[in-house]
């Protein structure tokens, strides 16, 4: 393939998200990142969380309720405040602390109700270290050196805020993730896997059982996965997944049958009876309005 056709390859993995055979993994979204300097002891009472947060204290300790367990967090620690606890705050004067805001998604827009660690660990697995050198203190640094005064500003500081927050998820260990967070992200791992394998050979025809291979599994094992993750199977994921990419060619004014050769089509009378079956209309739509 030619540059430009890898480009479209590699963006394509973008859309395909919102495909109807993309599974559907958590979307976190960074809402907000705030400080406050604490000048006097202060309480807040009782309330309920719709987002996330985490807060990390500097300077003094942070005391906290959660769901009617008392914690202590220390300078170099956070806490992880999941949706829908039950908070109560004690601020201690001389302190300082950051908040996290974030919400989580699936890609469906359905708010993520199971919780990210799992209800059964103790509040005290919520607290974790921050330690010096590591790769997320590294990342707390950029995020409160990052200016905010314009949208690429502000942009580059949510995406490292969501970069923190998966970081902080690795260094959470996996028993103490709820079952439904680890699947999410079990699934993300497998998607992400198939895409990258789809990406490289997209000019080409699916070998599953070189697929099967590369993902360390058995053909009728990744088959029963792929029904799972994508509700498709390999070869129909496949294809779809040529189609959107051969869509967005076609949009940046390659013909319908350079596409067809790119993507590995037998010839371009094939390629537009599966590209109308999948995307509703024939490719040739595309090409005129361009």
């Amino acid at each position: 393939m030619d540059y430009d056709s890898h480009h479209f390859v590699r963006n394509v993995l973008v859309e395909l998200k919102e495909d109807a055979y993309a599974a559907k993994p958590l979307n976190v979204q960074l809402v907000k990142i705030s400080h406050l300097d604490v000048k006097e002891n202060f309480h807040i009472l009782p309330h309920n969380h719709i987002s996330g947060e985490l807060i990390i204290p500097r300077g003094e300790d942070y005391e906290c309720i959660i769901n009617g367990s008392r914690t202590i967090v220390k300078p170099g620690q956070l806490i992880m405040i999941q949706p829908f606890d039950r908070h109560e705050d004690f601020y201690h004067q001389g302190g300082e602390l950051i908040f996290l805001i974030f919400d989580l998604h699936d890609l469906s827009g359905q708010v993520w109700r199971s919780g990210i660690i799992s209800a059964m660990a103790p509040t005290k697995t919520r607290v974790l270290n921050i330690d010096a050198g590591s790769p997320l203190k590294r990342l707390l640094d950029l995020i409160l050196e990052q200016g905010a005064e314009n949208e690429n500003q502000m942009l580059a500081r949510v995406k490292l805020g969501e970069a923190f927050f998966w970081q902080l998820i690795a260094d959470i260990p996996a028993p103490l993730l709820s079952p439904q967070f680890a699947g999410s992200i079990e699934q993300r791992i497998f998607q992400s896997r198939v895409m990258e394998f789809f990406m490289e050979i997209a000019h080409e025809q699916l070998n599953t059982r070189q697929l099967a291979t590369r993902l360390g599994m058995s053909k009728r094992s990744m088959e029963y996965k792929f029904r799972a993750v994508f509700d498709a199977s390999p070869a129909r994921a496949f294809t779809a997944y040529k189609i959107r990419l051969a869509a967005q060619m076609l949009e940046h004014g390659n013909s319908v049958k350079a596409v067809a050769e790119q993507l590995g089509f037998p010839d371009q009378f094939y390629f537009s009876t599966v590209f109308k079956r999948i995307m509703g209309f024939p490719p040739s739509r595309i090409t005129k309005n361009g």
